[in-house]
């Protein structure tokens, strides 16, 4: 199963490389494509946009702040 870990900060990062160990394909994703991170933990891990990571897997985990997603909430709501 193929799981897109989105947020590539401490929880994000350790995440995705004890996926990618017990061998999960992973697409880890933030922001902006953290290729350096995915080229860093090797593996099964490819860097993708948040939109092709989700596409791609069949879980997502997603390890960013609360603050975050607050606040994309507060601005997809304001935008509908």
């Amino acid at each position: 199963m193929a799981t897109a870990v989105i947020g590539a900060g401490n929880i994000g990062k350790t995440l995705t490389g004890l996926l990618s160990k017990a061998g999960e394909p992973v697409a880890i994703a933030a922001s902006r494509v953290p290729t350096e991170i995915a080229v860093q933990l090797g593996g099964s891990v490819t860097a993708a946009a948040v939109a092709d990571a989700i596409a791609y897997s069949e879980a997502a985990i997603f390890a960013v702040w609360l603050d975050v997603v607050q606040a994309r909430s507060v601005v997809m709501a304001a935008s509908a």
